[in-house]
């Protein structure tokens, strides 16, 4: 029995694995990505009993084409769902496929899905095909390729597990698009007819496909440096029709790789077009296409006709209705200017704003005059007295007067050169819940309100109270084996 596979890679078995893919798929890979492809090649190691990764490569490196080809599937990313970032084929169901079949008086449309993996995306597209019903009678066709040979097999038997199923596709088209096999699921014929699967690396000529009207070609540029990105855009641009529409993915764009694409507005997908083309795709709101742009001509699916529409002229000039006036508002009027009499003595001028009107300042508030204080109290001699006939003295500052429960105002206030303090304003009574207000114009302080009695609950009535306490009569004493003879009883 062999011993486990350790994932140990030598530097110079790093740099071989990825010479070896770059040249056969063109992905870019270098030593930092040492644990990507260890953790790649290790099940492969293990699965052929050798003991590590370095023993793999090394029987890859002098084995035959084949055993190299299967270490180069090992390194590629076949990640994919159904409706993967939706975005793109929301376009597509909405806008793209509409436009595409009013500019297509052919009735043929073709769509090239690159590096499909294990068909998802291909079937999804047509699904979307089969369902427009602006496409009914028209002769539909999608293109899927793919470098991985492996994952071209199990999209061609179309046939995925409910996990798989279960990933982005809507219940209604599992019920129109798909049947039970078994345990799994299977596409339905109507769609599998119409997808052909294809062996194709895209870092080689594949001109000979023919024109497409629209091309999937997503999450494939991230991996290839600048050159090969440049090359693969080149040859797209060849194959797809002037109007017709380049599907990238969401992390990729043509800018600063190739100046033959122009951005396609109106969406949040990375849709391009061949720069220059005079399609409506991306410009008309939906549900109104350009029905002139895009028509087939010469026999090859595709083609535009590049002659221009000729000029209107005619009756049709003479019936079109005269362009209606521009609408002129009146200006508006200026108001009427104040005059210096209105305004109010000591106010300022108005002031001119630059239009040359007289706008007067904001005028301010008059005030009444507030009234003279009233004499104090204590200065005209009429001093409220308290209970005992005393006058009552003047508090310090944070000081309260007895009976009084608010401190003395003007008991805080300085003493004079000659050492005596001012009388307060606002007495306050001893025995006054609160203090006096200022005393009226005719002098006389208003009288502190009466104290109203304390109102006590009646007690309730005993034994006791009935008669007269025993104190009164005679001295208290006890009487001893019994009760006292002014308790009344027990307590």
């Amino acid at each position: 029995m062999s011993a486990p596979a350790s994932p140990s890679l030598s530097p110079a078995d790093l740099a071989w694995v990825c010479e070896v893919v770059r040249a056969e798929t063109a992905v870019v890979l270098d030593a930092s990505k040492e644990y990507l492809v260890t953790s790649r090649l290790l099940p492969l190691a293990r699965r052929a009993g050798l003991a590590d990764v370095g023993a793999y490569v090394a029987r890859a490196r002098a084995g035959s084409a084949a055993d190299r080809w299967e270490l180069v599937e090992a390194m590629t990313t076949n990640e994919t769902s159904w409706f993967r970032d939706v975005e793109p084929f929301t376009y597509l169901r909405e806008r793209l496929l509409p436009e595409l079949a009013a500019a297509r008086p052919g009735r043929s449309l073709r769509v090239w899905s690159a590096a499909c993996s294990t068909g998802q995306e291909p079937y999804t597209i047509a699904m979307l095909l089969a369902d427009a019903p602006e496409l009914r009678g028209f002769r539909t066709e999608v293109l899927a390729t793919d470098v991985d040979r492996t994952a071209l097999e199990r999209a061609r038997s179309a046939t995925y597990s409910q996990m798989e199923v279960g990933r982005g596709l809507p219940a209604d088209m599992v019920a129109r698009h798909l049947e039970r096999a078994g345990l799994q699921w299977r596409v339905r014929e109507p769609v599998r007819s119409c997808v052909r699967f294809a062996e194709l690396n895209l870092a080689r000529p594949f001109t000979e496909r023919g024109r497409f009207d629209v091309v999937f070609c997503r999450n494939v540029l991230i991996y290839f440096d600048t050159a090969t990105k440049q090359q693969v855009l080149d040859r797209i641009h060849q194959v797809l029709a002037p109007d017709g529409v380049l599907v990238l993915g969401a992390a990729e764009t043509t800018l600063g790789v190739s100046s033959a694409w122009t951005r396609v507005e109106g969406s949040r997908a990375a849709l391009y077009r061949p720069a220059g083309a005079t399609s409506s795709v991306g410009s008309s709101s939906l549900g109104s296409p350009s029905l002139g742009s895009g028509a087939a001509g010469g026999g090859r699916l595709g083609a535009v006709p590049t002659s221009a529409p000729a000029p209107v002229s005619g009756p049709l000039l003479a019936a079109r209705p005269p362009a209606p006036a521009p609408l002129r508002l009146p200006a508006p009027a200026r108001p009427p200017a104040v005059p210096a009499s209105a305004l109010r003595p000591g106010a300022a001028e108005p002031r001119r704003t630059p239009a040359g009107e007289a706008r007067p300042r904001p005028l301010a508030p008059r005030t009444a005059a507030a009234p003279a204080a009233p004499a104090s109290p204590l200065a005209a001699g009429r001093v409220p007295a308290t209970r005992s006939g005393a006058v009552a003295p003047p508090s310090r500052a944070g000081t309260v007067l007895p009976g009084s429960a608010f401190p003395n105002p003007a008991g805080s206030r300085p003493a004079g050169p000659d050492g005596s303090r001012p009388a307060p304003t606002q007495p306050v009574v001893p025995g006054s819940p609160r203090r006096l207000l200022a005393p009226p114009a005719g002098g006389r302080p208003p009288a502190p309100p009466p104290r109203a009695a304390p109102q006590h609950p009646p007690a309730a009535a005993s034994r006791t109270d009935a008669r007269p306490h025993p104190t009164s009569a005679r001295p208290r004493t006890a009487s001893p084996g019994g009760p006292r003879p002014d308790s009344g009883g027990t307590r």
